[in-house]
């Protein structure tokens, strides 16, 4: 079947082929998104839909207002999961429609690339890079649009989505750079000049929400990602490397291939002729300055997603029809392999796991994989007890799944503090605790009248119950709440805030 399709030229048979990839990998995602159990970060995000705020201690709130809506429909792994498997999906499709203004049969097979490869087929995470995705991208055409039509409005709209992709990941900044470079190298006119002020102005209202949010809150985004999460940060030479190899992963190996086999200078130019060069600053201004970063630290696999869809774009330029079918072709058959591996590593789940059990991250598996089971085995403590485990992974998917607080215990790790801004031990002094251990727990008794473990062993992961008896907040505040304050809200003297009473230094040390 696939071989008639590649075979044809007619253009029916690619737009037919284009609808049906669309279906069967939304059923693939939608399918994945139900038998994956949720991860810890997802869990992490899916409470701050539970507690809306303006903003959070790690990222600016837009996940968190998206799952505020989605939750309304319901709270398991598929529904929470609904927009980046949506999401995803719709920038495919919007490939083709604005594609097809160059040649329909060109634009049907770069957004088939798309919708077929392994970066929308396993795209079902839910994080604060599936709205960064869509809103950049959305940004990013309207913005084409604009300069072509010389719209003012079309420019403030662009700015908009610019300005909720930053409300989305501060890596936003990074296309915004992208734009500048554009505005600066290409082509200049009165109306493209006032247009790039209409744009970045545009944006302005977004960014002072997020300043007001860190005013308010301690400068929290700004302590955790320019301070906190950087103390570790060295030249390793290894790091650009592994940065090469994942990027030629997410264009697929295959797109790689070709764009290297074929690379002519004129082929840019041909960007430049038709009026692509917008996404040829908005994908390479970004990757240039992740590439950098690689030198002194590792850059995350996904820190790069929102910034692929341009480069989708600009195969309609690089890549004669030809290397496109081939491309095509390999990726459904790369696509089909993965998808094969998942479906057997799924099959053999048990033996798999079982490899797991001297691992560090087993008992977190069995968290989330038997969560009915571990969620019965504190049912019997939920009149008596507040729940507590010793780190933000723990609580998030417990919360999830139990749908009630389980708070931080002990001093957490820099990332994920939301759990700061939402508990309030001061209202736990005298009260009874529940802390879920995943080793040997040691150092409770202080900060009880007395302390009670008990040993749950479930699917043989081997848990600590620590039931704290009367808890001393006082000895608490001086012990771990101190060594927090100064290891993560050591807030430079010279940066002005506003308190609020749910803040970490107000409520804790006024």
């Amino acid at each position: 079947m696939l071989k008639d399709f590649f075979s044809a030229h007619k253009q029916e048979n690619l737009q037919r082929l284009f609808w049906i990839a669309v279906i069967v990998t939304l059923l693939i995602k939608i399918v994945l998104s139900s038998l994956i159990p949720i991860t810890a970060d997802e869990a992490y995000f899916v409470l701050w839909g539970r507690y809306p705020d303006i903003g959070f201690y790690d990222h600016p709130p837009m996940i968190g207002w998206i799952l505020y809506l989605v939750q309304l429909l319901g709270s398991s792994a598929l529904v929470v999961r609904l927009p980046a498997v949506l999401f995803s999906t719709w920038i495919g499709i919007g490939i083709y429609f604005f594609l097809k203004q160059f040649n329909k049969q060109t634009a049907m097979l770069v957004a088939l690339c798309f919708i077929c490869s392994p970066f929308n087929v396993f795209y079902i995470l839910i994080t604060t890079d599936a709205p960064l995705l869509l809103f950049s991208f959305l940004s990013g055409i309207t913005l084409w649009y604009a300069v072509k039509k010389e719209n003012n409005w079309l420019y403030m709209l662009s700015g908009v989505y610019l300005g909720l992709a930053f409300l989305s990941k501060y890596f936003a900044v990074l296309l915004g750079l992208g734009f500048l470079a554009y505005f600066i190298f290409s082509s200049k006119t009165n109306k493209k000049a006032a247009g790039s002020v209409i744009l970045f102005l545009s944006v302005v209202p977004f960014a002072l929400l997020n300043l007001y949010y860190n005013y308010t809150h301690e400068w929290n985004n700004i302590m955790f990602n320019v301070f906190n999460r950087n103390d570790a940060v060295s030249l390793n030479i290894l790091n650009p490397l592994i940065f090469i190899v994942s990027q030629l992963c997410f264009i697929t190996p295959f797109i790689a291939y070709y764009l290297v086999k074929n690379f002519k200078s004129e082929k840019f130019v041909k960007i430049f002729k038709n009026d692509l060069a917008l996404f040829a600053f908005s994908f390479f201004v970004p990757i240039a300055v992740f590439f950098l970063i690689s030198f002194k630290r590792s850059v995350g696999l996904h820190w790069t997603i929102s910034f692929y869809p341009f480069m989708f774009v600009l195969l309609i330029a690089l890549l004669p029809v030809k290397e496109l079918k081939k491309s095509l072709k390999y990726i459904i058959y790369f696509s089909l392999a993965l998808l094969l591996i998942a479906a057997a590593a799924f099959s053999f789940q048990a033996p798999l796991l079982s490899k797991l059990e001297n691992n560090a991250n087993y008992e977190v598996t069995v968290m989330s994989l038997w969560h009915k089971e571990f969620i019965k085995s504190l049912q019997v403590f939920e009149k008596d007890f507040i729940f507590a485990t010793g780190s933000y992974a723990d609580s998030s998917i417990l919360e999830f799944y139990f749908k009630k607080p389980v708070i931080v215990f002990g001093m957490g790790s820099k990332h994920a503090r939301q759990h700061d801004i939402l508990s309030d031990f001061r209202k736990y002094d005298g009260k009874n605790m529940l802390i879920i251990c995943k080793s040997v727990p040691e150092g409770y008794n202080k900060f009880f009248n007395n302390v009670i473990i008990e040993q749950k062993v479930i699917k043989d992961a081997v848990f600590y119950f620590v039931k704290g008896y009367g808890f001393k907040y006082e000895e608490y505040k001086k012990d771990v709440l101190a060594r927090i304050k100064e290891q993560f809200y050591n807030v430079p003297p010279y940066i002005k805030m506003r308190g609020d009473e749910n803040n970490f230094l107000e409520k804790y040390f006024g």
